[in-house]
């Protein structure tokens, strides 16, 4: 009967971090480079957010594939966390 319980609480447990992971996230901010918090606009495996880019003039078709990947999820997730003005939380400057 321990036993079970153990595993139903790691399960739990379990769950929760994944949940998480999927629902929170951290980026870089473009210009200062400062570390944030932030609750994301839908699920996503993907945890760290950074703009490749960041305030330059580069154009993206200018980048390395997986560098335009990141760049187009930063501005999906991370864009749309700053238009929507939620709460976000500092980590690092």
């Amino acid at each position: 009967m321990k036993r079970f319980l153990w595993l139903c609480l790691l399960a739990i447990a379990l769950a929760r971090f994944v949940e998480v992971w999927l629902q929170y996230g951290s980026f870089s901010h473009r210009e200062y480079g400062s570390l944030y918090f932030f609750k994301k606009n839908r699920f996503s495996p993907k945890f760290f957010f950074s703009s490749p880019i960041g305030e330059s003039d580069t154009p993206l078709s200018s980048l390395p594939f997986y560098k335009q990947q990141n760049e187009l999820d930063y501005i999906e997730f991370v864009g749309a966390f700053e238009v929507s003005g939620q709460k976000r939380w500092r980590i690092m400057n």
